[in-house]
């Protein structure tokens, strides 16, 4: 503390003979409880959290002294009470500057004013209270040390300089009439002369600004000056203490020759120092000049630069290492500017920026402002990170506004177009982030946001390498672009491994590498690369993953599985899933099904035994009949499977459940018919004539060639073969025959002629 006495009286005790003067339960207590309350007001991260703990302390100073009024030490108790008043309370949040420098808003002066008042009442307080404990007589009496205390120490100087400060702002707040602040003015500078001299360099520094601006206030212009000199003398290289002392010269300045003089006056204080030195002369200049323009008339203000250019000064004058912050520290001033009370102009494109972020942090939407906010975006006349502070204030509106797809494109351009932006990183965090829930939201479906993430990810991959998630951005792009391959489509991203260790553990990278699996397990089975496929698969379990990366992982899990011939219905991820989704792995084993197939569905010799095959049909049998499908094709596609590969008893069953889930299917027909025909005995070849027939009863000589597809010749061969099996060939198969090359020389096909040749001469 700035004031404090030399034995400061908040944890001394006095003599124990003197059950007056030694500390209570209580007063120790409370003692305790101020000295850490102290501590709290100086740790506090936070403006307001600085404001609590100050006036918590000050609740405990009251309790204190009410509790305690015969104790010897309540006046210095009380001068405690004064001097926390001025050195804790008062300069929390800056307010007590504000004030006096004319910058502060309703709620800050309010809080000035009655703690001034305070102050004041227990400096008078102290100061009675001192002339009466000296005086006691009897038990109560004071010790000698405390009475030298009282008289050399609190009464000549600690209490009238209190005194004269808390006199100084109570003038300054308007607490009293304007006589009574002139002569509480008149008597605060007569002390301070006198006590001036007697205080170390720091106090004098502080007391003489008040002292000054006191004097300012009288309309005294040599003794203002000569305060405020001592004052930004004795504050040495402090640069808040010179900065304190010029902008009382600042505020002195506007008060003895008008705010005008001031200003121009100043204009030799801007741009020098640290930033908060700059903000504080350039909010200061920004009341001037408010305070003047208000004098002129609505014709000049118009022509004039708008009041708050010291402000933007600041920024265009600022080196490009800070000029991110720079432009941060004045629209938030310029925000606490407007929070008080006054409008910001509306033709400055940094107010605007401010005064829209300020309606957003209420609850608003100021719709109006959209598009002047986007055209600031592009203007050429707008600087740069003004330009990238437009559009972090769009995405702030559009994140308010639950428009997500704009803020994420708001943050892409913030990132593209200004990367050495100190928000830029923030940005394209944000953008990939909620592009990440875009796109998940639509399990990556939607190709506009799919686009968007890649995007994104590209960038922040590429242009961010100093952020906390770079590591995670490049396995996203790696993943991006590995379900890119797998689905056979273009992308911007390429393809590579991170760069560095990924080392976060969070559900966001576990998904991301169950998606890389996936993705590459799927890729591999495709290739026939079957065992590097499932080794793939065994990286992780997949169970983070959404529908349509899961069912890349299940299917080339059943293609890798089935094309070893494992069996298929004994894998646990498999049984899982066709609990929770018997018609997902349905579709996934018919879809293997297909990829099995061969082109031509109805060659005219019977297919011959395939072992490998056979086996990874038999594989697929297993998982369909665990899914319980009730997919006609499926079936369908499984008994051609199993057709192709020589196993027709079973290709018939799967037939004939096909043709009970879809009764009359041709294919399914046809199908169950080539079966009976593979047996070659009277009944299954009676049977197959009897389908084939079927199949093609109104059609026997079908004379559109767009008709005669190759089911319909497979039919016609299968029927004469039977024939000549069931040593039935006769004149009527001939002529059979004979029509049929009439319709069509060539039969059909090579295969087709030289089978039906076949079966007419054996």
């Amino acid at each position: 503390m700035i004031l404090a006495h030399p034995s400061p009286q908040d944890t001394a005790a006095q003599n124990s003979d003197l059950p007056s003067q030694t500390a209570s339960d209580s007063s120790a207590t409370a003692l305790e409880s101020i000295a850490n309350l102290k501590q709290r007001v100086k740790l506090a991260p936070t403006v307001p959290t600085q404001r609590n703990a100050a006036d918590e302390l000050l609740s405990v100073r009251r309790g204190l002294l009410a509790a305690n009024k015969n104790d010897c030490r309540w006046p210095i108790w009380l001068a405690d009470h004064a001097e926390d008043c001025f050195t804790v309370a008062l300069p929390a949040g800056d307010d007590v500057d504000c004030a006096l420098f004319g910058v502060a808003g309703p709620e800050t002066r309010r809080r000035v004013r009655e703690l001034s008042r305070e102050m004041l009442l227990a400096a008078e307080d102290a100061e009675a209270s001192a002339i009466i404990v000296i005086a006691r007589k009897g038990p109560d009496r004071p010790t000698p040390q405390l009475v030298a205390q009282l008289e050399q120490v609190e009464r000549a100087r600690r209490i009238p300089l209190l005194r004269s400060l808390a006199e100084i702002l109570n003038t300054e707040t308007a607490e009293f009439d304007a006589q009574k602040r002139r002569a509480m003015a008149e008597a605060a500078l007569a002390r301070l002369d006198a006590l001036v001299t007697e205080l170390d360099d720091r106090t004098t520094s502080i007391v003489s600004r008040y002292g000054g601006l006191a004097a300012a206030r009288l309309g005294d212009d040599q003794r203002a000056n000569q305060y405020l000199s001592l004052s930004r003398q004795k504050a040495g290289n402090d640069e808040a203490l010179i900065t304190l002392a010029d902008l009382a010269s600042l505020r002195a300045a506007g008060l003895l020759r008008g705010p005008t003089q001031a200003a121009d006056a100043a204009i030799v204080l801007e741009g020098s120092g640290s930033i908060t030195r700059q903000l504080a002369v350039a909010e200061l200049l920004c009341r001037l000049r408010k305070q003047a323009l208000s004098d002129l008339g609505d014709d000049v203000q118009i022509t004039q630069r708008a009041w708050t250019a010291p402000l933007t000064d600041m920024i265009r004058r600022s080196p490009t290492k800070d000029i991110s912050l720079t432009r941060d520290a004045v629209l938030a001033k310029l925000a606490l500017i407007e929070r008080d009370g006054t409008p910001l102009p509306e033709r400055d494109p940094t107010c605007v920026i401010a005064s829209v972020d300020q309606s957003v942090d209420r609850g608003e939407s100021p719709k109006d402002k959209i598009s002047i906010l986007v055209a600031l975006t592009t203007d050429p006349t707008v600087m740069s990170t003004i330009q990238a502070a437009a559009l972090r204030t769009l995405t702030r509106m559009d994140l308010a506004a639950d428009h997500w797809s704009d803020a994420a494109d708001h943050s892409i351009r913030l990132a593209n177009e200004h990367a050495s932006d100190a928000s830029s990183p923030a940005a394209i965090a944000l953008a990939i982030r909620v592009s990440r829930e875009l796109d998940k939201g639509a399990d990556g479906q939607d190709r506009m946001a799919r686009n968007r993430l890649e995007t994104a990810v590209q960038l922040g991959s590429s242009q961010f390498p100093d952020h906390p998630e770079f590591g995670a951005w490049q396995l996203e792009r790696q993943v991006l672009a590995t379900e890119a391959l797998a689905d056979q489509r273009t992308c911007v991203l390429e393809n590579i491994a991170p760069t560095i260790l990924v080392i976060q553990d969070s559900d966001t990278v576990k998904e991301l590498r169950d998606r890389l699996n996936a993705a590459q397990a799927w890729i591999e089975s495709e290739k026939g690369n079957s065992q590097a496929a499932l080794d793939c698969l065994a990286r992780s379990n997949g169970d983070s993953l959404g529908p349509t990366a899961m069912a890349r992982r299940l299917s080339a899990k059943i293609s890798a599985t089935a094309a070893l011939a494992k069996d298929i219905s004994t894998d646990s991820e498999i049984i899982s899933a066709n609990q929770k989704k018997p018609e997902l792995v349905a579709g996934l084993t018919a879809r293997r099904l297909r990829a099995l197939m061969k082109g031509d569905r109805w060659p005219a010799s019977l297919p011959s035994l395939n072992a490998t095959l056979c086996a990874s049909a038999l594989s697929l049998l297993k998982t369909l009949s665990m899914s319980n499908s009730s997919d006609a094709v499926a079936w369908l596609d499984m008994a051609d499977l199993l057709r192709f590969s020589g196993e027709f008893q079973k290709s018939q069953t799967a037939y004939e459940k096909s043709l009970a889930l879809k009764p009359n299917s041709k294919e399914a027909l046809l199908g169950k018919a080539e079966c009976l025909f593979a047996k070659h005995n009277d009944a299954s070849l009676g049977e197959a004539m009897s389908i084939y027939k079927q199949l093609l009863a109104g059609q026997e000589y079908e004379p559109n060639p767009a008709q005669r597809d190759q089911a319909w010749w497979l039919c016609q061969l299968r029927q004469l073969e039977i024939l000549r099996v069931a040593n039935r060939w006769d004149e009527r198969a001939t002529m059979r025959l004979a029509r049929l090359k009439a319709l069509d020389e060539s039969l059909s096909s090579q295969e087709f002629a030289s089978a039906f040749t076949k079966a007419a001469n054996p």
